[in-house]
């Protein structure tokens, strides 16, 4: 069984899980100018009703934009894009629009800004990904990604990174009745690829990845930590931390 060696640790493992955004690809360049331009659009569309501020609302969902960064725990770092448009209808809804236009408007946005956004030229992977990628599938370990975005937008986005063939499954959360951290995506990828539970690792970048690992009672579950954080506290229920990918190795049965 192939092994997988991360701060002079080993594990022998069948299978890893992946997160999306922030583990397989560069949260900061994709969905931090993302967010930036949805909030502008909301603020220029909302003007003529209410006042408020692209600065404040970035608060609702964990991000500053005048200081260009985001927290870790907040609703655009793990929620799903359900989750963000409930809480941006929300703030508008507190400046004083009727709930029913504040949640078109945010959906009508959301819809514009995607359509607008040049994903080839956001999407970036993290450091070392292709080339640890390439070792586990020679080591025929099985990959699955995991993540809280729509299942059809993740897929694009790793045919557009020139990475989706590596994946044996991908599972979104408009695929399983609970999203993180409920251990539901694990379990059903685990089920999809029939792996062991206590042989399949899960890489993520919220402590929420760490957190649905232990409930789908995986074997471990490793934190990554971008290199604009510098802090990995809020991972406090990562077996393992690494920032990028060159930490990790993979030795094959047969080596």
């Amino acid at each position: 069984m192939p092994e997988l060696m991360v701060n002079e640790k080993k594990y022998d493992v069948e299978g890893i899980l992946f997160d999306k955004d922030g583990t397989l690809l560069n949260f900061n360049e994709l969905w931090m100018k993302w967010g930036t331009n949805l909030i502008n659009e909301i603020v220029s569309m909302a003007d003529s009703q209410i006042m408020c501020d692209e600065e404040d609302i970035g608060r609702y969902i964990g991000v500053s934009f005048k200081n260009g960064t985001w927290d870790p725990k907040g609703p655009l770092a793990i929620g799903s894009m359900g989750d963000l448009i409930t809480v941006l209808s929300f703030y508008l809804y507190q400046q004083g629009m009727p709930w029913n236009e504040a949640v078109t408007m945010v959906f009508n946005v959301r819809e514009n800004v995607d359509k607008s956004t040049q994903w080839t030229n956001r999407l970036k992977p993290i450091k070392g990904i292709r080339n640890f990628l390439e070792r586990a599938y020679s080591a025929q370990i099985k990959l699955g990604v995991v993540t809280s975005d729509d299942t059809a937008q993740a897929e694009n986005h790793l045919e557009i990174l020139g990475i989706r063939d590596y994946f044996h499954c991908v599972i979104g959360h408009d695929a399983v009745q609970r999203g993180k951290p409920f251990p539901d995506m694990p379990e059903l990828a685990c089920q999809r690829l029939e792996l062991d539970h206590k042989k399949t690792v899960i890489i993520g970048d919220s402590n929420g990845d760490m957190i649905l690992g232990e409930k789908a009672g995986l074997l471990t579950g490793i934190g990554i930590v971008p290199k604009e954080i510098h802090t990995t506290s809020y991972l406090e229920n990562a077996n393992q931390i690494i920032r990028d990918y060159n930490q990790l190795r993979i030795k094959n049965s047969s080596d």
